[in-house]
């Protein structure tokens, strides 16, 4: 990346050249939503674009929609939340091994 001022290196970073023309296309982009984005500033924004597995823009509608290619899937989320990927089953996976040990005491009452 060339040498120049912060704000152009974030910009090029967020996939606009210096003119603002965007060359990085997203895989996915959602919009019209409200993009819970658990930043450090918890900002809330319309619309999110992603590539591969890494989210690459949030922003407005507007903004976002500059990432729209050809073969981006675009999903309206009719104002509905979007929330980051916390995955947890929340299982508690020694507990559940033991019991799967334990014998099974209840009665089958499907076929009274």
């Amino acid at each position: 990346m060339a040498a120049g001022t912060a704000n152009e290196e974030v910009t090029e970073l967020r996939g606009k050249n210096k003119e603002g023309v965007c060359w990085l296309k997203a895989d996915i982009v959602f919009i019209n939503g409200e993009v819970i984005t658990v930043n450090q500033k918890n900002e809330v924004t319309e619309a999110l674009a992603i590539n591969g597995d890494r989210i690459s823009a949030v922003g407005t509608n507007q903004e976002i929609k500059v990432f729209i290619g050809e073969e981006t899937n675009v999903i309206d989320l009719q104002g509905k939340s979007l929330l980051p990927g916390f995955i947890d089953s929340h299982i508690h996976l020694i507990l559940y091994g033991v019991n799967q040990l334990a014998v099974s005491c209840k009665a089958d009452i499907s076929n009274l």
